[in-house]
């Protein structure tokens, strides 16, 4: 853990969805050309070792925001029910 850094419960605080940091996380140590949005299913096919990053990778978090975005927008009505439900107060 770098200095400032927080743990991966404060991302899921602020909304970020599992499928968005993972595709975060895939993207900022490799790359398969210029695509941001990348499957499980895409991920698993296309990696491969000589695409790793050897440069140090710098957290973007308006990157992340992004793509959480995109995941959102495109999730069913009902993921989106289930992950917001423990938030409520019933």
């Amino acid at each position: 853990k770098r200095h400032g850094a927080i743990g991966i419960e404060a991302y899921q605080e602020m909304g970020i969805l599992p499928k968005a940091m993972n595709n975060y996380l895939l993207r900022l140590g490799w790359s398969h050309g210029n695509q941001e949005i990348i499957s499980e299913e895409e991920a698993i096919k296309w990696f491969n070792l000589e695409k790793i990053g050897k440069a140090a990778a710098k957290f973007d978090i308006d990157k992340l925001l992004n793509i959480n975005s995109h995941y959102i927008k495109s999730a069913e009505n009902d993921q989106l029910i289930e992950l917001i439900l423990p938030e409520l107060k019933l």
